[in-house]
């Protein structure tokens, strides 16, 4: 059985017809019903279905490509899976290593994704700041590729331009039985704060022109820095602050 990471629900076999002397790839196979896991069985075994809708069989000739992320073997003694299917299906086993175990893939696959929301986003965005891949790096991502799939696409979202910084990507959600996004309130506080920061940056710390970009009133713009313990005089030029 090829193990996966990938998460994709499982494609029915109803497209069998079309793999015809080709191959035919069952994402999650465990999540198949037993109901229709009785029905695969009968198509590996016998060779033939009955498409849908069609009043007779087909013969079909095709190699199986079947993958799950969950503990198939845990699965099968328990009855979930039904034993027969696994051995026709089990014929050349392979495992993808969990990307905890390929950390050499981490930043690749980080800066993969990041380049795809950009290009997406239409969006200047540098990369990762020394910090934000330090923590790509010290996380175990239990939820694998799909998981820091979502937690660079999150990054990406509240970063306008510049760096992605460390606290715009959410922590492990699995602790706690969480999700692996953070909780609706934080992650508006995480994507205020982004935003004032790139906007107070690309203004130089002018809060007139901020508040005109951002549709605000000043006063509304000095509340909302307050919240989040940021002076625009962190953000003037060199220049201005020598004025100062």
């Amino acid at each position: 059985m090829l193990k996966s990471d990938v998460t994709r629900p499982y494609t029915t076999f109803d497209h069998s017809s079309s793999a015809n002397n080709g191959t035919l790839f069952l994402d999650e196979i465990a999540d198949l019903p037993l109901t229709l896991q009785v029905k695969l069985l009968r198509v590996l075994q016998e060779g033939s279905l009955r498409p849908v809708g069609a009043k007779t069989e087909i013969s079909v000739d095709l190699r199986v490509i079947s993958a799950t992320h969950q503990d198939i073997h845990t699965l099968t003694a328990s009855g979930a899976f039904r034993e027969d299917l696994y051995y026709r299906l089990h014929v050349i086993p392979l495992r993808v290593p969990s990307l905890s175990e390929r950390a050499e893939d981490i930043l690749l696959l980080a800066q993969y994704f990041l380049d795809r929301e950009s290009q997406r986003l239409n969006r200047d965005i540098l990369g990762f700041s020394p910090e934000a891949l330090d923590k790509l790096m010290q996380r175990s991502w239990p939820g694998n590729v799909r998981e820091l799939e979502n937690a660079v696409t999150f990054a990406a979202a509240v970063t306008e331009k510049g760096w992605v910084a460390a606290d715009t990507i959410p922590d492990n959600g699995r602790q706690g039985g969480q999700s692996a996004f953070p909780p609706l309130q934080d992650a508006k506080a995480a994507f205020e704060r982004a935003y004032l920061e790139n906007l107070l940056r690309a203004t130089d710390g002018n809060i007139s022109r901020a508040a005109r970009i951002a549709g605000r009133h000043r006063t509304d713009l000095y509340k909302l820095m307050r919240k989040h313990s940021l002076a625009p005089q962190l953000f003037k030029g060199q220049e201005d602050r020598d004025e100062e």
